[in-house]
């Protein structure tokens, strides 16, 4: 990932924001806490944002040092022996149809 531009990042637990041009078709994108605001979001909607505390405005080098800390090594997901036999967990029985309970 290459940043060479300032980028703005989610504070709050959720923003709301607004992708595409103010005389046309806009698109609402709902972002959680730590997600990066796309491309295409006006400038005042992002000073608003911004002054209300919701996102930050990270310089090119601040975005590269979190993305940075974000890729931590991969861990190995649990073995698929461990998991239960699934009596309950609704699992078909060969016809399409899931086992339910009476």
């Amino acid at each position: 990932m290459i940043i060479v531009a300032d980028v703005h990042v989610v504070l709050a637990k959720f923003a709301k924001v607004s992708v595409g041009p103010a005389s046309g078709n806009q698109v609402a994108r709902i972002l959680r806490a730590g997600e990066v605001v796309p491309q295409g979001v006006p400038e005042g909607d992002l000073d608003r944002l911004v002054k209300r505390k919701i996102i930050r405005k990270l310089t090119a080098a601040q975005a590269k040092k979190l993305v940075g800390e974000k890729q931590e090594p991969a861990t190995e997901p649990e073995s698929a022996g461990e998991q239960s036999s699934g009596e309950s967990s609704g699992e078909s029985d060969g016809d399409g149809k899931a086992d339910r309970k009476k």
